[in-house]
């Protein structure tokens, strides 16, 4: 009845599912040996040889040497580089740890509303100051946009109305 077959039965149908829930077992567990050999690669690839060699490096300076070498913008934009690397990697792993608990969760929602209510407010404000510099431009141009801005906040007197 189920497939349009007549002679489809409640036993064929549960043994589809059978067959179905076997292969799904046999999928969770080939997933199972997937994240256990990448945990494993992980592991085993957490040795940093190179991040290691830096690390030799800065501690072999003394004090004068460590000043000048970070110090140096070219060191301070790579150093910068990888932070900002390291911290997107973090925030890969970490993003669905905090909002998977309450307490994440609950801080994003907040996050998101204040980011939202900050948006507004940011457009509020970016419309009045176009409103603001139109009016300048069309009613007020022979003055200085300094002096205009006095004036609209009334610490100058104009004759233009």
């Amino acid at each position: 009845m189920l497939t349009g077959t007549p002679n489809y039965t409640i036993e064929d149908r549960m043994a589809e599912l059978k067959e179905l829930k076997t292969l799904l077992s046999q999928k969770e567990q080939n997933l199972a040996q997937i994240k256990a050999q990448m945990s494993q690669n992980t592991q085993q690839q957490s040795k940093t040889p190179v991040w290691d060699e830096i690390d030799k490096e800065i501690q072999g300076l003394n004090d004068a040497e460590y000043e000048f070498v970070s110090g140096n913008q070219e060191f301070i934009d790579s150093s910068n580089s990888i932070a900002a690397l390291v911290q997107s990697a973090y925030m890969e792993l970490m993003r669905p740890v905090v909002e998977g608990s309450q307490k994440g969760k609950d801080a994003l929602d907040n996050h998101l509303t204040l980011v939202r209510r900050l948006k507004k407010a940011a457009s509020a404000e970016t419309n009045k100051q176009i409103a603001d510099f139109q009016e300048y431009t069309q009613k007020y141009a022979d003055m200085t946009y300094a002096d205009y801005l006095k004036m609209k906040n009334g610490t100058l007197k104009s004759n233009k109305k």
